[in-house]
């Protein structure tokens, strides 16, 4: 037997490991427990490269291994004398196994004493009884047919009377009406119609869509509002400007004073005044420069300004015509349009007077007008009619939409009411009930064929190496799933037999990871009905549970226990079948569950694979609390109350592992707080439970550092450090509110 590893130095994620003193020899039954990542597979594939050559990527590596013997393992020299090494892992299995139904590499079982002649007549019996059945189905199929192709046929020649008494442009044949056929076929006698609905729906069903108008009448969209211009336009007719020079002929001509402003420019290149030829002298320049002032320059400005906002602000009246509304909408479309063309007419008439005003006001700016500016417009009325005219709209495009939604309807109810006519006619009830018993009969067929069919796999299997090792295989996989459903089949691909998963008559994908789970270990254990002196065998399985089947793992533990253990009568000691048995798991149920295999104590060993840093872990004794519990729940428990009651929790030696811990501790805790929540995951429970903030303060730490995360993360975030212990006290603070829970969770704490 392998007694132990002495040491590993870079081999995968064991970088220096040193077997201490304290570190037991392995015995028969091993049993390692380890969380993903830990190590568990890295030591399972150690194990599988024993009796070959070292692969190249683990050159550099450092391998010492013990026998029982005394005699050393090592990488100069892997090879152990009279033993087979049988390894069971995740290499096994991408080697050996194709989920994407494409063949792979056949087990071959060897014969003994197997009368191969008789076999070969027994099928060559069975095989012309299934020609006869085969026979006697196609001939049961075609009357069928026979009957499905008269429905076909009466099916177009009725889609083919739709499409005429309703009139459709758009094609319409067997392919479209078989979907009404089917869906009315069992109570087809409700969509029939009297002669005074159907004529009442085809006339629906056959409305011209010109007489349809447009669906899409836009809203009026108008604002008509002065109140804002109205008082600037008060404060410039009220307004005088100031003057540096007033010259009291301009105020009282103010007709002269606006052709002299204009004229002002040209005063800048001619010093001759153009109307009278006569020199203009700078004194009397300066004196006409001076009466037209900046501040009567921007008062003209304004003026110009509220003029052009004013003309900006005159409505165009409403241009939409009678003929776009149905008839009922009609007059109510006339009243509401013609009191807001009346409305706008004023309002434009209002703008005109204002502009009336102000450029007069402009004309004569020292000359104030103070007298009130009125509106003949009603902005109350015309906001309430554009409201009225806007629901007409809304109404006038909904009835247009109605009427294409009424014409499909009644289109509808035409093509049932004739779909049914077609099925009264057809007297469907015989034709179900004939085919109803030719369907039996072929099935009845087809399972003896099947049967047959299997007998002759079972006697090809007295022939065939590979079909002898599909029986076995099969045998085991049914054993474990409890069900044919998934088997193997030997297909001869280039002259070679080789295995093909299949579905029934499929190929096999998309298999349940408890399928593939059945499917790789009944292999594994098929492989080693091959091994000659299987009782000096060396067999490691590694981690047979994953995370997405756990609720396989009875059958596991069944299946290993009834494999690998034996006794000769009641009253003989159990005994195990290999020379010795590694087994690895990161599931604390189904490690449970092999601590009870049928061996003394003192012939197993219990083992732990512990991740030290980020890609670096250790092998050692399983520790005695972990064995002292049987729920993980429980284990999981110890170390978060060992961490909070801790006083140095900075140096703390299993910070790396405690992230992990806890969230699988969470997820364990939540759930059974809301069992029903099961497709929740476990940050919903928490919410749910804690409320949303409590929750992402205990789990933001976990979710940071947990799964694998490096150990350099811890190193480098001294806060988030400080956020583990707070998580943890957060977690602790929100278990304690469930004292009666809480209380007895500690008194199930092992005693120091």
């Amino acid at each position: 037997m392998i007694t132990r590893i002495n040491k590993l130095k870079d081999f995968g994620v064991y970088k220096d490991f040193n077997r201490t003193g304290d570190l037991q020899d392995f015995e028969e039954l091993n049993i390692i427990y380890g969380w993903n990542y830990s190590g568990k597979t890295t030591i399972s594939r150690l194990f599988s490269f024993l009796n070959k050559e070292l692969p190249s990527d683990f050159s550099d590596s450092t391998i010492e291994l013990h026998r029982t013997d005394g005699s050393r393992i090592s990488k100069e020299n892997l090879s152990i004398p009279g033993r087979s090494v049988h390894v069971f892992n995740a290499d096994f299995i991408e080697k050996n196994l194709k989920w994407d139904g494409e063949s792979f590499e056949a087990i071959k079982v060897l014969l003994v004493g197997e009368d191969a002649i008789e076999a070969q007549d027994q099928i060559n019996d069975y095989s012309s009884k299934i020609q006869k059945i085969e026979a006697i189905i196609k001939k049961l199929q075609l009357t069928i047919s026979e009957g499905n192709n008269n429905i076909s046929t009466k099916q177009t020649d009725r889609a083919s009377e739709i499409k005429r008494v309703l009139q459709l442009v758009q094609t319409y044949t067997k392919t479209h009406l078989k979907p009404t056929f089917d869906s009315i076929r069992d109570d087809y006698e409700s969509y029939i119609l009297g002669n005074k609905e159907y004529t009442a729906e085809l006339s629906k069903a056959l409305v011209n869509e010109s007489d349809r108008l447009p669906d899409n009448l836009s809203s009026i969209n108008l604002h008509l509002s002065l109140s804002a211009l109205k008082n600037e336009a008060s404060t410039l007719l009220s307004h005088i400007p100031e003057l540096t020079n007033t010259i009291e002929y301009f105020i009282k001509n103010p007709q002269v004073s606006t052709w002299v402003e204009n004229g002002l420019p040209f005063l800048e290149k001619n010093e001759n005044c153009h109307f009278c030829g006569n020199k203009i002298t700078e004194e009397r320049k300066s004196e006409l420069l001076s009466h037209f002032s900046e501040d009567l320059k921007n008062h003209k400005r304004k003026i110009a300004d509220l003029i052009s906002r004013l003309n900006s602000k005159k409505a165009s009246e409403i241009n939409l015509s009678q003929t776009q509304f149905y008839s009922e909408n009609q007059p109510s479309f006339i009243k509401f349009k013609d009191e807001i063309n009346e409305g706008i007419t004023l309002f434009n008439s209002d703008i005109e007077r204002v502009i009336l005003k102000l450029q007069k006001k402009s004309d004569s700016p020292f000359k104030p007008d103070t007298e009130p500016i009125t509106f003949n417009y009603n902005e109350e009325l015309i906001t309430g009619s554009v409201k009225e005219l806007n629901d007409i709209i809304e109404t006038n495009n909904q009835t247009s939409k109605d009427l294409l939604e009424q014409k499909a309807l009644s289109i509808e109810a035409i093509k049932k009411h004739l779909v049914a006519e077609l099925i009264e006619s057809l007297n469907l009830e015989e034709i179900q009930e004939k085919e109803s018993i030719y369907l039996n009969r072929i099935e009845a067929f087809k399972k003896r064929s099947s049967e047959w069919k299997s007998e002759i796999e079972i006697l090809e299997g007295t022939i065939s190496e590979a079909q002898k090792g599909k029986e076995e295989l099969n045998k085991l996989i049914s054993k474990f799933l409890g069900r044919d459903e998934v088997q193997v089949e030997v297909k001869n691909i280039a002259g070679t037999e080789r295995f093909v998963l299949q579905r029934g008559s499929q190929k096999a994908r998309y298999l349940s990871e408890g399928e593939k789970t059945a499917i790789a270990l009944s292999f594994f254990i098929t492989t080693l009905q091959e091994v000659n002196n299987l009782d000096q065998a060396i067999v490691y399985i590694d981690d047979p549970i994953s995370s997405l089947d756990s609720n396989h793992i009875f059958q596991v533990n069944a299946f290993i226990k009834e494999l690998f253990f034996k006794k000769e009568d009641d009253n003989s000691p159990w005994k195990l079948l290999v020379k010795q048995l590694f087994i690895s798991t990161h599931n604390f149920d189904f490690f449970n569950l092999l601590t009870e295999l049928p061996l003394p104590a003192k012939k197993k060993k219990y083992f732990q694979t512990v991740r030290k840093g980020e890609s670096e872990s250790t092998f050692k004794n399983l520790p005695k609390s972990l064995q002292n519990y049987s729920s993980e729940y429980h284990y999981l428990f110890e170390l978060l109350h060992k961490f909070h009651e801790s006083e140095d929790k900075d140096d703390y030696p299993t910070l790396m592992g405690l992230p992990n811990a806890i969230r699988r501790f969470t997820e364990l805790y939540t759930y059974s707080r809301l069992p029903t929540n099961k497709s929740a995951t476990v940050d919903q429970r928490a919410d749910k439970l804690w409320g949303a903030e409590r929750s992402k303060r205990i789990l933001k730490v976990l979710h940071y550092f947990s799964h694998a995360n490096s150990i350099t993360r811890i190193q480098g975030n001294s806060d988030l450090i400080c956020d583990i212990e707070n998580a943890v006290e957060d977690l602790i603070t929100e278990l304690k509110t469930d004292p009666l829970h809480y209380d007895e969770l500690v008194k199930s704490l092992p005693k120091n």
